[in-house]
């Protein structure tokens, strides 16, 4: 009825060799594949470097660029193209000024633009470009079945990656094409364009970045704020100059913008460079003299930020009336605003902010007073000495132990000059309980007799804490 089982045999054995040939043929597929990207990256790589001298000499001015278009326009295998593409897109990134013109002529950016905007649109842009003409306006995306069509990532992350190179070529170039891509209907593109508005760093990318601001508070427009102050903060210092319109502009909304672009853009600068500049006198004036008396208390933080990063004394005086705001967020961050060894003469009203009513403000005049020096330091002991405020107390107290200034204050215990300061702030620390850093400091140093004397003064519980620890390394 069956067939016996020997007849199965032959079945079984063509079977168990067409699985191995597949196996056997992926494999080889793979493998094959793999060697080809190999040689494939090798080859780029070894033409990028053989093409890298004549690169540096036409950005020297030593070669011509019709010499250099003469050597390159040649390139037909798709190895040397993106070789020459990645090499010119470096070379862009790192400000080379033949770049983008090179990048021109051997017909990157017409490839990329008509990725990104299509054959008609990317002829109007090239030829805005080469006019140096362009429409800044920012309108909205359109809503057809083509625009929702083109929203799928399928075919937006192209036109994304097209946008992104072309953001990287001259500044003038970039804001057109940027400009342009922000009427794109997918959401990666104009991120993209964002950035490549930031970038470029030119000034007439400032309204069309603000305008996209106001577009995202307005709720007319998706594009994430946070990609907007990310564009912002791309300027430099040196761009700090084109700020100044917007830092006046009769809407609040786009003051403050403008105002936090310009603290986190000194910020990452640092003081030194903003020392450095000499050309930025306007907008420390204007900062001082509009914006630190404006109405919104978020304003008036801001820039006390900014201010931050200048010295001279109507600089100081600004920030010690700032340190003396009704409103809590612009007393911290003028307190935030007076590190550094240069604020000494911030000293006496940082002192009057530890005894303030936020313990943010408490806790960041204490830190600023530890990083004046040893005179904030010598002032802070003092007040915390003397000061029957609890909150202000603690604060100081607890800014001791986060320090490690607790061996220092052992060690002062016995300094001629210092050695009654010392005593005194570590008996107040004894009597508000703050006994951990004393007794860790106590145990890992030869702990001076003195502190035991002060725990005699301390209450009762305090002190048997206080000696338990001090006791052994006496005994020693």
């Amino acid at each position: 009825m069956f067939a016996p089982i020997e007849s199965l045999v032959p079945l079984v054995k063509w079977t168990l060799a067409t699985v191995v040939t597949v196996n056997l043929l992926i494999g080889l597929f793979v493998f094959m594949r793999r060697l080809k990207r190999w040689r494939y990256f090798q080859l780029k790589e070894a033409i990028a470097e053989a093409n890298l001298p004549l690169l540096c000499a036409v950005a020297e001015g030593q070669v011509s660029r019709t010499e250099a278009l003469a050597s390159w326009s040649k390139a037909s295998s798709k190895e040397h193209i993106q070789a020459l593409e990645e090499l010119l897109l470096k070379a862009a990134r790192q400000g080379c000024s033949n770049a983008s013109d090179l990048l021109y002529s051997l017909g990157y950016v017409g490839h990329w633009a008509k990725a990104a905007f299509g054959r008609r649109r990317a002829k109007q842009l090239i030829d805005a470009c080469l006019k140096q003409r362009g429409d800044t306006s920012l309108a909205p995306p359109a809503s057809s079945f083509r625009a929702r069509l083109s929203r799928l990532r399928l075919f937006s992350i192209p036109r994304a990656a097209a946008v992104a190179n072309l953001g990287i070529l001259r500044p003038d170039w970039a804001l057109v094409f940027a400009t342009a891509a922000l009427k794109d209907p997918a959401l990666d593109v104009r991120i993209g364009a964002l950035d490549a508005l930031g970038r470029s760093r030119h000034p007439k990318a400032l309204p069309v970045l603000f305008e996209a601001a106001m577009k995202c508070l307005e709720a007319g427009c998706d594009l994430p704020p946070l990609a907007i102050k990310t564009a912002l903060t791309r300027f430099q210092v040196e761009d700090l100059v084109h700020f100044l319109p917007f830092l006046t502009d009769p809407d609040r909304r786009v003051r403050v913008a403008s105002a936090e672009a310009v603290a986190l853009i000194c910020r990452q600068a640092g003081p030194k460079a903003i020392a450095a500049r000499n050309d930025l006198g306007e907008l420390c004036v204007l900062t001082m003299e509009q914006l630190a008396s404006d109405k919104m208390a978020k304003l008036r933080g801001l820039s006390a930020q900014i201010l931050g990063q200048f010295q001279g004394e109507p600089v100081d005086a600004v920030l010690a009336a700032s340190l003396r705001d009704r409103e809590a967020t612009v007393r911290l961050q003028a307190a935030r605003a007076c590190r550094g060894p240069h604020r000494f003469r911030q000293i006496p009203f940082l002192v009057q902010r530890l005894s303030d009513s936020a313990w943010e403000v408490r806790e960041a005049a204490a830190q600023s007073l530890l990083a004046i020096g040893e005179d904030g330091k010598r002032q802070m002991y003092e007040h915390f000495v003397t000061s029957g405020d609890p909150y202000g107390c603690d604060e100081v107290a607890d800014q001791i132990q986060r320090r490690g200034l607790a061996e220092e204050l052992i060690l002062e215990l016995s300094v001629p000059g210092r050695e009654s300061l010392a005593n005194a702030v570590c008996r107040k620390m004894l009597f508000l309980g703050k006994t951990s850093a004393l007794m860790h400091a106590a145990a890992a140093m030869e702990a001076l007799p003195a502190l035991q004397a002060l725990a005699l003064e301390a209450p009762v519980d305090e002190f048997l804490r206080v000696r338990e620890a001090t006791v052994p390394v006496f005994a020693r």
